[in-house]
């Protein structure tokens, strides 16, 4: 590596560490924690009719994400007739989503996390060289589609190559739970 890659490679970290220091990673951290505790208030409420048959219990792990580090966060274990199945978070730090929770079994993994509410499927942008113009109107376009107020809701993410968002409403979730559950 040369002199001039190595100042280069320092100046992008200055950059990249000055945009990391001045974002809320805390503030982040906790609304997702409060947004998992009310998706296991949810979830709960959708088994509470099968209380007979379905133990649930909690669990704290740690999560270790990029620019947060270590955090204490909470996993669901449902156990149903002897099988077994765990609400896991993952993480806030993730592409596309301000979170993510697993949906475990030995068996198989569906993958919930927080989109807007109106979202359906991931939305792809691409950039290509323009005039001058045409970035600035670009620009424009993709500063206001970030910026617009977002409704975040939990949705059960379907496994590509046809990515699509399903609504995580009793339903949904008790279908994903029997999957995962192998039945």
């Amino acid at each position: 590596m040369s002199k001039a890659a190595f100042k280069e490679f320092i100046k992008k970290g200055i950059e990249e560490y000055t945009h990391q220091k001045k974002f809320d990673w805390v503030g982040r951290k906790n609304k997702y924690l409060d947004k998992v505790k009310r998706l296991y208030e949810q979830v709960r409420s959708y088994l509470q009719e099968f209380s007979d048959t379905v133990q649930l219990s909690e669990e704290t792990i740690t999560v270790n994400e990029k620019y947060i580090g270590d955090y204490e966060a909470t996993i669901l274990k449902i156990e149903i007739l002897g099988k077994q199945a765990s609400l896991v978070p993952v993480g806030t730090n993730i592409v596309g989503t301000p979170g993510r929770v697993d949906l475990k079994s030995y068996l198989e993994t569906k993958r919930i996390i927080l989109v807007d509410q109106n979202a359906k499927e991931p939305q792809i942008f691409a950039t290509i060289d323009l005039n001058k113009e045409d970035k600035k109107r670009i620009e424009k376009h993709t500063e206001e589609w970030a910026t617009r107020p977002r409704k975040y809701v939990w949705k059960i993410i379907t496994d590509p190559p046809n990515i699509r968002y399903i609504e995580l409403d009793e339903e949904h979730f008790l279908g994903a739970l029997q999957e995962v559950l192998g039945g």
